[in-house]
């Protein structure tokens, strides 16, 4: 089975995640469902909240309100780490379109990633599985150690690969191999299986960073939604 099976077996529930994504983010401030609902639109492929789905399923839980809720959570955590991310790369298109700071401003892109931040955390806190939100938040605190090392190291050419690989897990692994832990806990996943899990997870997401990283020296603009060498060009060495 190939991966693209996966995901049309896991077609009609990443439609109920993707429902939630767009109901989840409403606010009084038009601000917020206006840029959200841009930057939703703007593509994307949902891996994370496909990972919490297969997650649950690989450990005996169909999906259900609660597993789509937290496909939801971690898709705005991801979605708040390209807001910032943009802002601090000065980048300006994203999957073919504007990026939110270039549209509105990295004002707005900043407070409306924050938005995210608290709405992830709101909606995993509603069930108060106290593992679920260690795991959560351990892997969010590795991720923005991820980015600060590769600001610190920023246009340094003399990195080793241990400095890469090391960039690439807590900057994206940490995250998708979350994301199916996720599924696993809420599937009361036994130790074996969380282990298996886990592994599954930090694998796939070393190689899904390791494959994007090699698309932005070869893939076409129209694969890329970004011009290609763009990475290299903010100084982050691949």
């Amino acid at each position: 089975m190939e991966f693209r099976d996966v995901t049309q077996d896991l077609k009609s529930d990443l439609a109920k995640v993707e429902e939630a994504i767009n109901q989840n983010y409403k606010s009084d401030l038009p601000l917020i469902p206006g840029i959200s609902s841009y930057l939703m639109s703007c593509g994307g492929k949902r891996i994370r909240p496909m990972l919490v789905l297969l997650g649950a399923k690989l450990c005996g839980r169909e999906t259900d309100d609660t597993v789509v809720k937290h496909g939801c959570a971690v898709e705005y955590l991801h979605a708040a780490t390209l807001l910032h991310d943009d802002v601090v790369d000065e980048t300006t298109v994203r999957r073919g379109k504007e990026t939110v700071n270039a549209k509105w401003g990295s004002d707005a892109s900043i407070l409306v990633g924050d938005f995210l931040i608290s709405r992830s955390i709101l909606i995993l806190a509603e069930d108060c599985e106290r593992k679920i939100i260690q795991a959560v938040t351990e892997a969010t605190k590795v991720l923005v150690e991820g980015g600060i090392y590769e600001y610190t190291e920023a246009r340094n050419i003399k990195v080793t690969e241990k400095h890469i690989l090391d960039v690439i897990y807590r900057k994206t692994s940490s995250m998708i191999s979350v994301s199916v832990r996720l599924g696993g806990l809420l599937a009361n996943a036994t130790e074996q299986q969380e282990t298996a899990i886990i592994s599954f997870g930090d694998d796939f997401g070393m190689a899904f960073q390791l494959m994007d990283d090699a698309l932005d020296y070869d893939a076409d603009e129209t694969v890329l939604g970004k011009p290609p060498g763009t990475d290299f060009k903010e100084g982050h060495v691949t």
